[in-house]
């Protein structure tokens, strides 16, 4: 299926008329054209791919892709405001590839030290046992090249039960990765999450703009 089916906010015009669903069927063929990493034989709903090429054509994959707690709450309330329970889960991401090892990083451990106003976290969305870890440009294309993944989408553990044996999760040429629960939470993420709010609902604004809210959602706002 063509992308071009999915607006292009660049040509968005007032006149335009856009569906209020998501598109019926719809398939990402080759995801690794798109930057997205998916686990192996992890089979994903339609929604979050196309939700995946939404976040693309309105280079929310760029400008947010450095900044996972921005990332992570935009997600889950668009997600929401779509009516899927979403919810944001603070991690140690773990990445390598076995193939190529300059490829690979930790983020998100308590033991990391961090400079400036930098958080010792890293926080993802997840909805219907999916995480969707779509802000590690920084670790990735800026550090390993553009061979590398701009986001994965693998499959959740549960966080209440944490086992630190789990095994990597495997994303082919994109090697691989796992999600741990962090433990603590860094309480602060709090903080910065209110101090973003307004900024938010701006972004949330523009998203809905050119995609639509099903219809039984229009007369939600944006302060839920």
């Amino acid at each position: 299926m063509s992308f071009d089916i999915i607006p292009d906010p660049k040509s968005f015009q007032q006149s335009d008329v856009f569906r209020y669903t998501w598109v019926p069927n719809f398939s990402m063929h080759t995801p690794e054209d798109w930057g997205l990493a998916i686990a192996n034989e992890l089979e994903v709903p339609s929604y979050i791919t196309e939700l995946w090429a939404r976040f693309f054509k309105l280079d929310f994959v760029w400008r947010y892709g450095g900044r996972c707690i921005f990332m992570s709450n935009l997600l889950r309330k668009i997600l929401r405001l779509h009516g899927y329970e979403a919810h944001t889960r603070q991690v140690i991401l773990t990445w390598e590839h076995p193939e190529r090892p300059t490829w690979g990083c930790q983020i998100g451990s308590p033991q990391q030290f961090l400079n400036g106003n930098e958080l010792d976290v890293h926080q993802v969305c997840v909805v219907n046992g999916f995480i969707l870890d779509w802000s590690i440009i920084p670790y990735t294309w800026n550090r390993c090249g553009v061979l590398s993944p701009l986001g994965f989408i693998g499959k959740a553990a549960d966080a209440n039960k944490v086992n630190y044996f789990d095994p990597l999760q495997d994303f082919k040429n994109y090697g691989q990765a796992n999600w741990l629960p962090r433990r603590p939470k860094n309480e602060y993420v709090k903080h910065w999450r209110l101090d973003m709010q307004d900024e938010l609902k701006e972004v949330i604004k523009e998203y809905f703009t050119i995609y639509k809210m099903e219809r039984h959602d229009a007369k939600r706002d944006f302060n839920d």
